[in-house]
């Protein structure tokens, strides 16, 4: 199979190689966004809520997994 590149004609033309993008638009504006849109809440209920200590788990050490002190002695 003969294939033959003519090098003297580009396949592409310059003005394809480069298309004019169109003008970007002004980016919008961001609306303000009143602060009556955000659910308000006063300090007492904040406080309210964390009146009972929130509810921690904590591990109990089950004394068969800690070393015994007669291990550690040498």
């Amino acid at each position: 199979v003969d294939v033959t590149f003519f090098e003297s004609q580009p396949y592409y033309s310059s003005s394809s190689i480069l298309p004019e993008m169109p003008p970007s638009p002004d980016p919008l504006p961001i609306p303000p966004i009143p602060l009556e849109s955000f659910p308000s809440e006063s300090p007492s209920t904040v406080v309210s809520k964390f009146r009972d200590p929130p509810l921690v788990y904590t591990r109990r050490q089950d004394p068969s997994h800690n070393p015994s002190p007669t291990v550690s002695q040498e």
